[in-house]
């Protein structure tokens, strides 16, 4: 088999070099084409993922605002339903502190 192989590449007819030479200076282009483009693809990527963790660093600064917010206006309904709670049980002393 190898014998056939190196009879076939004796009997081949050489290219002339400018083919090869051509065809070299494609591949090279097309080669570096595709890295270029790999390259701004990776880029890409990596500014997307920047812009994510930014954004999920900012929400979860939202989210907890509106946590402490919320436990903010728990705690002041807590305090408005007990004054109004001791309010009513005392109806009568309301009554007089108000003339």
């Amino acid at each position: 088999m190898v014998t056939l192989l190196a009879k076939q590449q004796r009997d081949a007819p050489a290219e002339p070099a400018s083919a090869t030479e051509h065809l070299d200076v494609m591949i090279r282009c097309i080669a570096m084409d595709s890295m270029t483009e790999i390259g701004r693809v990776i880029r890409d990527l990596e500014n997307v993922s920047e812009m994510l963790r930014n954004e999920s660093a900012r929400i979860s600064r939202e989210v907890s605002g509106y946590a402490s917010l919320n436990q903010a206006a728990i705690a002041a309904m807590k305090v408005m339903a007990e004054s109004l709670k001791q309010w009513q049980e005392r109806p009568s002393q309301n009554k007089e502190a108000a003339n």
